[in-house]
């Protein structure tokens, strides 16, 4: 499905996932992080997040090295930090993420920082899953199963 992507000249700010209503959600949202910022149709980080992201859909690539980041609390930047590392192929629950970034008990303000997450993909917060299951996730529990699936995690 459709994927948009915006960044300013030195990061990923920002991406959304198929089944988002692209017009709304992106342009909304893109508004909130960047009100002031000019439009542009590309930049050399843009570029780089679109060849890396189609390497990940098609199997070629298992981490990204993009630049990225996150207007958000320091607590869910902590958080989505921690996402970032978690392997390719590989889950963690929201309790392990909350043990990692120093508050072991804050596991639902982990589950908060992931549904937050504006650079899904690249911050994998598809990884991160409930202790009993899979967990929710921003672009629908079918599109996560697909990604876990995608990286070998076929038992979600």
């Amino acid at each position: 499905g459709l994927i948009s992507i915006a960044a300013t000249e030195d990061a990923v700010v920002l991406i959304s996932l198929p089944g988002e209503d692209h017009d709304d959600y992106f342009h909304r949202k893109l508004q909130q992080l960047l009100p002031d910022s000019d439009r542009v149709s590309s930049n050399q980080v843009l570029k780089l997040a679109m060849t890396q992201i189609r390497e990940y859909v098609a199997g070629k690539r298992t981490e990204f090295t993009v630049p990225w980041e996150v207007y958000t609390s320091p607590f869910r930047r902590t958080v989505l930090r921690k996402v970032a590392e978690i392997p390719y192929g590989t889950v963690r629950s929201y309790c392990d993420v909350a043990k990692l970034s120093g508050s072991p008990r804050a596991y639902r303000a982990v589950g908060s920082a992931n549904a937050t997450n504006t650079i899904p993909i690249i911050v994998p917060c598809h990884r991160v899953v409930a202790w009993n299951g899979i967990g929710g996730y921003g672009g629908g529990i079918e599109l996560k199963r697909q990604l876990l699936a995608h990286e070998g995690l076929t038992q979600y």
